[in-house]
């Protein structure tokens, strides 16, 4: 906190030197009266009179030297009034003359102030300690946030009246959160202080970081992830960086029940005091976090991960609605669906708008229901001129299927059969490309495939393995991905023909059904 105000005269306040000198002069029982205290401070009553003078230099001193004092000494009076004097400083009742015209080293009193307040372990000062101390040190905040909810109403007024003091009204609210087991902070409580942090989620970047590692909030990490790739600032950058570095290992690390805690905490804290439509969206939201639950507890994976993408679409489109902001968009559905894809990794390729190469090609973390397998049929392949790859389709997710850093992908599956009975004999090369907003990731291929025929009941299994993968961070919202796959005729590794005919009328995929569920695996 920097409170700079007019120096007084030379000698007239002690500075930080002074008053380090002074501190250890006294301790000896040598250090000199200044002019402007005169015979009134010779004793502890004494110096707790001049917490009421009109003079900030004054009330400063007397703080510096009650604060040397052992609390064994100090006379009864001293925590009240020192308690009071710092809740009048918080609030301009000190109307003196020289408090805001002639003072330098103004923040250096307050901060006095509040070490010497803290000594007293006073719930009375609390509200003093909100209002400013929490601004001058880590003690301060500690202390405030071990008075659990005792403290809300004063850090709701700080909040409320100084916005100079939001930033480490987060920080403390942070620190409530972190002292759960020992301030008393009761599960509703803990609800209000997290509502009570979004609060700050759009104007404090920094605070919001710091508060996230206070209290090990992992579950900002979606958010925290947007601010670093959008905010210019460095200072932003690198105070969220060094949060992200620390929070997302303990997401990665939390077991799912206990990440689905934390996601299910927050979306509380956002339904709290909710009214319609978005009550609605809480209530129903609310339950598919329960039978999540249920489902891991039952060691479900495949039901819990299909339960958590769902959750993830009705947030996406509560989004689209207006119930939900960006930033809670961001929260709800890019954990829920990080948690999904940590119960099971499998990404299918569906169709719809038909079963003959369907118009809409997509990816799905849902497995087929059908039994009737689609098909896409690639255009004709000739080995002449450069035997150039074709396209069988492209299968595009949803936006935000992936959600946190993609850092591998297993073996696509595939099931292949000839577009035209006469190419049978033509020996194939498979491709299968993955993109990021259009922008290619990896690629594999399989090269030679034989034993292609036209009969569907016979399709051929194929596997195409990709190799390793540069760390992509997909942000759980807006992110595509996609899978491309194409053919050409086949080939041996140096490029040659590996036999059969040169040409084909087309190579058809099979997917979307129980018995060809073409699929690949991530990791995110």
């Amino acid at each position: 906190m920097h409170m700079k105000r007019p120096a007084l005269p030379p000698g007239s306040a002690p500075s930080r030197v002074r008053r380090a000198v002074l501190s250890c002069l006294m301790i000896w029982g040598l250090a000199p009266l200044p002019a402007y205290l005169g015979a009134q401070a010779d004793n502890p009553d004494s110096l707790v009179r001049l917490l009421t003078s009109p003079s900030v230099g004054v009330r400063a001193d007397a703080v510096v030297r009650l604060s040397l004092i052992p609390m064994t000494q100090l006379p009864v009076a001293a925590r009240p009034a020192l308690v009071s004097l710092l809740e009048r400083e918080a609030t301009a009742q000190v109307a003196y003359p020289d408090t805001t015209a002639r003072y330098e080293t103004y923040g250096e009193y307050i901060i006095d102030l509040t070490r010497t307040v803290l000594r007293f372990h006073d719930p009375a000062s609390v509200r003093g300690l909100s209002l400013l101390g929490i601004q001058t040190s880590r003690a301060a905040q500690e202390f405030v946030a071990g008075l659990g909810s005792q403290s809300l109403a004063a850090l709701d007024e700080a909040w409320t009246t100084k916005r100079s003091a939001r930033p480490s009204v987060l920080v403390t609210l942070g620190r409530m959160v972190a002292q759960q087991q020992t301030n008393g902070l009761s599960e509703s409580d803990r609800q209000e202080v997290l509502k009570r942090i979004w609060a700050g989620v759009d104007s404090f970047p920094i605070a919001l970081a710091t508060t996230a590692r206070a209290a090990s909030l992992f579950i900002l990490v979606p958010v925290l992830r947007q601010i670093s790739s959008s905010n210019s600032d460095p200072s932003v950058g690198a105070g969220v960086g060094r949060a992200l570095v620390e929070l997302q290992p303990r997401l990665n690390a939390a077991p799912p029940a206990t990440v689905l805690s934390g996601l299910d905490d927050w979306l509380r804290a956002l339904c709290l005091g909710a009214q319609s439509p978005r009550s609605n969206a809480c209530t129903s939201l609310s339950g598919s976090l329960t039978s999540a639950r249920g489902q891991i507890t039952a060691n479900q994976p495949g039901p819990a991960r299909d339960t958590l993408m769902a959750f993830a679409a009705r947030v996406d489109t509560g989004f689209q609605q207006g119930v939900w902001t960006d930033g809670e968009h961001r929260l709800l559905a890019a954990n829920a669906r990080y948690l999904g894809f940590r119960l099971g990794s499998a990404i299918f390729l569906h169709g719809s708008g038909g079963t003959a190469n369907p118009p809409t090609l997509a990816l799905s973390t849902l497995g087929p229901a059908g039994t009737t397998a689609k098909y896409q049929d690639s255009p004709a392949l000739a080995f002449a001129n450069g035997d150039p790859w074709v396209a069988v389709g492209t299968w595009t997710s949803p936006p935000g299927l992936g959600s946190g850093t993609l850092s591998a992908l297993g073996a696509a599956q595939m099931w292949l059969g000839l577009k035209n009975s006469d190419d049978i004999g033509t020996n194939f090369d498979l491709r299968v490309e993955a993109y990021k907003n259009g922008t290619l990731v990896t690629a594999g291929q399989t090269l030679c495939v034989q034993g292609v025929t036209r009969n569907a009941d016979l399709a051929k299994a194929v596997t195409v393995a990709f190799p390793s993968v540069a760390a992509t961070t997909f942000d759980g919202v807006a992110d595509i991905l996609s899978l491309k796959v194409l053919t050409r005729i086949g080939t041996t590794a140096a490029g040659a023909a590996c036999g059969g005919h040169a040409n084909a009328v087309g190579l058809r995929l099979y997917f979307d059904a129980v018995s060809r569920n073409a699929q690949f695996a991530a990791t995110f």
